[in-house]
């Protein structure tokens, strides 16, 4: 049986009950941009991949072969199988020889990758039927976990309960609380309080507020965080770190409303939510029940970004623009050292990075892969180079400007580097742009970074 027909089942983000039947292999790069973010159901069908019309959906590649990979159903799975492809099949940053069961997450063809972007937990992120929150753009991402969390955004924001953010570090917990309450039409602020870093002695009147001359120092009054979020949305990060006593007054507050601020001898009433998070298990410390029940009316779970790998490069994109970076595109092997990452430290890490690079690029061109962090260039670096090229191999990695195969001699071999002259030389008639003068001199992107770098030229100097 041979493939179907791409055209109809290769298709962006539809109705959300349609997206919940099967994972999908989403395209989160590829030089034909129409083919950009397209999704391929994993279910049971059979796709090939390449340059040659003869395949269901031919993908403008010059660095795939005319029949590249395919993926086909195993009888415990997708298989990965290269075609002998002249460039090779990557998953997950291995080679892949005969064919591979598609156990990773990122498939690598040419200049195109794709990402298994699998079905969020209906439990974790719980959404009313025909929920659509496609509109909350603050929730940037374009994973099937962030369009449910999307949804349960929407779902949850117009109920009074409290909402329980969980999740790693780093994972966007505030950016998901600030899209709850603009979601939400309350009409009061946004009050973001670090549980973490209120010292024990001041959380009362933090929380509480006082009255002027309450204790020393007390010169004027302060509302505290209940009171300044009345008609609004109160958030508590890390609201694992309160102290035990504070819980118990804090409990009392979300039973009736009341607060009674230090000092004071009348008590206030007050209409807020209460949005908490914390990255931690509160069932199994000291954490009060009563509180954790009166907290969680909503419990939504958010993944790392590591098991949501459609987020990476949009993200990416997103940050770099919020830094005012005005540059183009960047280059595949940028966007697969950012896939292959693990990212620890989740989507701060990522903004991180942004930032760094914006300042090292500049705000105009796309970063190349000499600006990564070394953990990030290591896998892109070895591969190119010649050292993770498993015997048996074909014998080139990558293509010239006119179409045909360089053999690795000419990318990773000492011997075979231009001499300083020539790169000037090139560098100079691509006005610095480093992606243009590789194409121009048919070599390969990453090796001309590591020749530049041997030779100490910096490219900003010829823009």
């Amino acid at each position: 049986m041979g493939d179907p027909d791409l055209s109809t089942t290769i298709r962006r983000a539809g109705p959300r009950e349609a997206r919940e039947q099967y994972p999908v292999l989403r395209v989160v790069h590829c030089p034909d941009s129409s083919f950009v973010d397209a999704e391929l159901p994993l279910n049971g069908a059979t796709y090939t991949f390449g340059r040659s019309p003869d395949v269901a959906y031919p993908v403008s590649d010059h660095r795939m072969s005319r029949q590249h990979f395919r993926l086909v159903e195993g009888a415990a799975g997708y298989l990965v199988e290269d075609l002998d492809s002249t460039n090779g099949t990557f998953l997950d940053g291995r080679p892949v020889r005969g064919r591979l069961p598609l156990d990773g997450q990122v498939v690598a063809a040419g200049d195109t990758l794709l990402v298994v972007d699998g079905l969020p937990d209906r439990d974790a992120l719980p959404a009313a039927a025909g929920a659509d929150g496609e509109h909350l753009r603050s929730i940037v991402g374009r994973s099937n976990a962030m369009r449910a969390l999307r949804a349960s955004v929407v779902t949850v924001a117009r109920t009074p309960g409290g909402v329980l953010l969980l999740g790693p570090t780093g994972a966007g917990k505030e950016v998901t609380a600030r899209a709850i309450h603009a979601a939400s039409e309350r009409p009061g602020p946004f009050i973001p309080v670090n549980c973490a870093a209120i010292p024990t002695e001041l959380a009362e009147t933090e929380f509480f507020g006082h009255d002027k001359g309450a204790f020393t120092g007390a010169d004027k009054a302060r509302p505290g965080a209940f009171r300044a979020s009345s008609g609004g949305t109160l958030f508590l990060d890390e609201v694992g770190d309160l102290p035990v006593p504070l819980q118990a007054k804090l409990l009392r507050v979300l039973e009736d409303g009341i607060v009674q601020p230090l000092g004071g001898s009348s008590a206030e009433k007050v209409d807020l939510r209460v949005v908490a998070a914390t990255h931690e298990d509160l069932e199994g410390g000291e954490f009060r029940r009563d509180l954790l029940a009166r907290l969680c009316d909503w419990t939504l779970r958010l993944p790392p970004l590591s098991d949501r790998k459609a987020d990476i490069l949009p993200l990416f994109q997103h940050f770099l623009s919020d830094e005012g970076h005005g540059g183009g595109e960047f280059d595949a092997e940028v966007a697969e050292a950012l896939l292959l990452h693990d990212w620890p430290m989740n989507v701060r890490e990522l903004r991180k990075l942004a930032r760094r690079l914006v300042v090292l690029t500049g705000p105009h061109e796309p970063p190349p892969l000499s600006s990564l962090p070394a953990e990030l260039r290591a896998p892109l670096e070895r591969r190119y180079g010649g050292a993770a090229i498993p015997a048996g191999r074909p014998s080139s990695v990558t293509s010239s400007g006119a179409g045909e195969p360089r053999p690795l001699s000419a990318l990773g071999d000492d011997d075979g580097s231009p001499d300083r002259q020539t790169l000037e030389n090139a560098l100079a008639d691509a006005r610095g742009n480093v992606k243009l003068a590789a194409q121009r001199s048919g070599w390969h992107r990453t090796q001309l970074y590591r020749w530049l770098k041997r030779h100490g030229i910096d490219p900003a100097r010829y823009r």
